[in-house]
């Protein structure tokens, strides 16, 4: 049997995870760690891989995208082959909780609007004498962007939750972010009630007590999410999520998964390279793409 060309295997690859076509009321989210995109440069071939995958979605979010953009401008330009792809991104914190970390959202521009709304999560301030102080508990505030598809307009945030050792501190972050997005959505000019949570929560399993909370807030799995494997590459953790409010759970058309790239070796998609495969996860990734489709 022939061997299949890094190209094909890709495809096979893709073509497993059953991801929809694009509809005219359809919208494919989503969300994906690139393994700190930007810190090094990655070679032509990894960009491609990349560009095809993201093209597979109509709005992708990326954390972990570093300071140096070179890398996403190259990406930009892989994309401009499958449509009009643009990019809404965040600063960086240079800080060693920031890790100089950005948060971007990719999205294809004949399908998604950018409707004008970019934004770190900012917390409520209280005065404390002559000052105004907001004891925000996020080593990374999350992002936030306003988009429109069809007939659905819509908040995108995404957060990339603290690392270490206690994960007592990141569900501290997980429930602050459902509280503050209960809050303001209450508001009438925050930008609409459509919101959709995505990212890198760094809380590996179900057990924990941060997603009770959140449902208090409002926020639930996705549906089609339920008991799916994980996103590292051993698919034993979930640590990556796409969140949804009670009200919009019916958008969901419970097709959604994780797309297997790595499927127990990126050797076949990045042959001959003399790597190994934990140098090929800066090339790729140490995480999977999440997704979701949405009725717009």
């Amino acid at each position: 049997m022939t061997a299949r060309s890094p190209a094909q295997e890709l495809r096979a690859r893709l073509r497993r995870a059953c991801i929809p076509a694009a509809g005219e009321g359809n919208l494919r989210i989503a969300t994906w760690n690139l393994r700190e995109f930007g810190k090094t440069p990655r070679l032509d071939a990894s960009i491609r891989i990349l560009a095809a995958t993201i093209a597979s979605f109509d709005l992708v979010s990326i954390v972990e995208l570093r300071d140096d953009l070179t890398d996403l401008h190259r990406l930009l330009k892989a994309l401009g082959k499958y449509g009009p792809w643009r990019v809404v991104h965040s600063d960086y914190l240079r800080d060693a909780g920031g890790n100089r970390e950005r948060v971007g959202f990719l999205y294809r521009a004949d399908r998604v609007e950018f409707t004008g709304l970019a934004s770190n999560a900012e917390a409520t301030r209280t005065r404390e004498g002559d000052e105004y102080e907001a004891p925000i508990p996020w080593w990374r505030a999350p992002f936030l962007a306003s988009f429109s598809a069809g007939k659905f307009p819509f908040l995108l945030v995404a957060a990339h939750l603290r690392w270490g050792k206690t994960q007592a501190a990141r569900e501290t972050e997980l429930r602050a972010l459902g509280s503050w997005l209960q809050t303001r959505r209450k508001e009438r000019f925050f930008g609409g009630e459509n919101v959709l949570v995505v990212g890198d929560f760094n809380v590996a399993n179900d057990r924990s007590q941060a997603w009770p909370a959140l449902r208090e807030n409002g926020l639930c799995q996705a549906p089609g999410l339920e008991g799916d494997p994980g996103t590292d590459l051993a698919q034993g953790k979930r640590y990556d999520r796409i969140l949804v409010t009670e009200d919009d759970q019916n958008r969901l058309t419970g097709r959604a998964g994780a797309v297997d790239l790595y499927a127990g070796s990126y050797e076949p998609l990045l042959p001959k390279t003399g790597m190994t495969e934990k140098r090929l996860t800066w090339e790729i990734s140490d995480h999977l793409p999440l997704w979701v489709e949405l009725r717009t």
